[in-house]
């Protein structure tokens, strides 16, 4: 088991503890950068953005279920650890300000994000992205950080 503290460029990471809420809201802060360069991408294959937003998504909702007081080890249970569309619901039965139902895009992006995860390993199947406009101008993941701040 090693010890110490980890750290990379300019201290960013590290391995010293942090209130989950935050380190979750944290990673989906970081990754918000690579998701505008993808966007702006003229590269026709989508995959690596619907990854990036689905991950960003999930911390985000994962943040605010922790923050209003979901536990991690709820959030760790089989029937919602990747699955954005229950963390989506959970998140509105714990008073998150959101459409009520997750709109098309979250159904089908959880469905690539999800078990059995398409966008992750190789399979047999044929990806078929949600329509990257409309995922990144619904401008969900923003509206839910702002409540959480």
């Amino acid at each position: 088991k090693a010890n110490g503290n980890l750290q990379a460029s300019a201290a960013q990471v590290s391995n010293e503890p942090i209130e989950q809420a935050h380190g979750y809201l944290g990673i989906a802060n970081r990754l918000l950068p690579s998701i505008d360069v993808l966007a702006q991408s003229s590269e026709k294959d989508v995959t690596g953005l619907a990854m990036l937003v689905a991950h960003s998504l999930e911390c985000t909702l994962k943040a605010y279920l922790l923050h209003n007081g979901m536990s991690v080890k709820d959030l760790k249970d089989k029937s919602r650890r990747h699955n954005i569309k229950q963390l989506w619901e959970d998140a509105v039965k714990n008073g998150l300000t959101i459409e009520a139902s997750p709109p098309d895009w979250c159904v089908k992006l959880n469905s690539l994000h999800n078990q059995p995860f398409y966008l992750r390993y190789p399979n047999r199947a044929a990806l078929v992205v949600p329509n990257t406009n409309r995922l990144l101008q619904s401008g969900t993941t923003c509206q839910i950080k702002l409540r959480l701040i």
